[in-house]
């Protein structure tokens, strides 16, 4: 998840085949969204990323708005303190 220009919390959901949810996500992963999170476009300012890893490392598949993702197992209270901090 991205508040304004930083990433707050992340969680995979899909590894290979399988569908499993585990809080935080892989170093590369987390790189690409602190650089979507800093970017000069943004959707908006609450908004979700899903990154996927490919052959060719990792890539932005879509993004997402707060009120429309699913969190799988983000960590909540982070995202509560980070949306509430922005909004204030």
């Amino acid at each position: 998840m991205i508040v304004g220009d930083r990433a707050v919390a992340s969680s995979q959901y899909k590894r290979g085949e399988a569908l499993e949810s585990e809080r935080g996500a892989p170093e590369g992963a987390e790189a690409l969204a602190d650089r979507l999170a800093k970017h000069v476009w943004r959707p908006t300012d609450v908004f979700i990323a899903d990154i996927a890893e490919t052959e060719n490392g990792f890539r932005l598949l879509e993004l997402n708005t707060f009120g429309t993702a699913g969190l799988y197992d983000c960590d909540l209270q982070a995202i509560v303190q980070a949306v509430s901090a922005y909004a204030a």
